[in-house]
């Protein structure tokens, strides 16, 4: 084989060498992108696990007040009807007479 014939054959070697290692290199930037993307998305997608367990923690606090408001207002609402029912009667008695004004 002369020198001539081997320079020959090697140059298409060599151009498809160069391409394939500039598509190695694409590819691995496109690799690094991707990773880069990757991590940040898993970063906003923490993020929304983060704050979906808060408001989670927020609605259970925000039952648990309901659940004490509602206790509450039932017992006000039963010391109303009990006010409610003594004042009929002692409107009732003073009505009839029964009830006497200290002189």
């Amino acid at each position: 084989m002369t020198p001539s014939a081997s320079g020959r054959e090697t140059a298409p070697l060599l151009a498809a060498f160069a391409a394939m290692t500039s598509e190695m290199d694409q590819l691995s930037e496109i690799t690094q992108l991707l990773k880069t993307q990757t991590q940040h998305q898993n970063r906003e997608v923490d993020s929304t696990f983060s704050r979906a367990d808060a408001f989670a923690q927020e609605a259970k606090s925000l039952k648990a007040n309901v659940t004490v408001l509602e206790k509450d207002f039932s017992a006000m609402h039963e010391s109303y009807v009990q006010l409610r029912t003594d004042l009929t009667l002692m409107t009732g008695s003073v009505a009839h007479g029964e009830i006497r004004q200290p002189l």
